[in-house]
């Protein structure tokens, strides 16, 4: 998160405007779609099914 200068508020609220996702190349991820500053981001995720959460894997702008 320090190399593209976010922390965890700034992915939560990234995450609460969520525009979209689709299934990711990699099985069992996901793509979530996203704005921050005027710039789209995608943030890679991975659901935890038993405990009813997702694991961030990384997020980035795209360019």
């Amino acid at each position: 998160m320090l190399d593209r200068q976010f922390n965890e508020t700034d992915l939560r609220l990234m995450l609460d405007d969520a525009s979209g996702y689709h299934v990711n190349d990699q099985e069992g991820r996901f793509i979530i779609e996203t704005r921050r500053d005027r710039q789209v981001w995608e943030i890679i995720v991975e659901p935890l099914y038993d405990e009813q959460t997702f694991l961030v894997v990384t997020a980035y702008p795209l360019d």
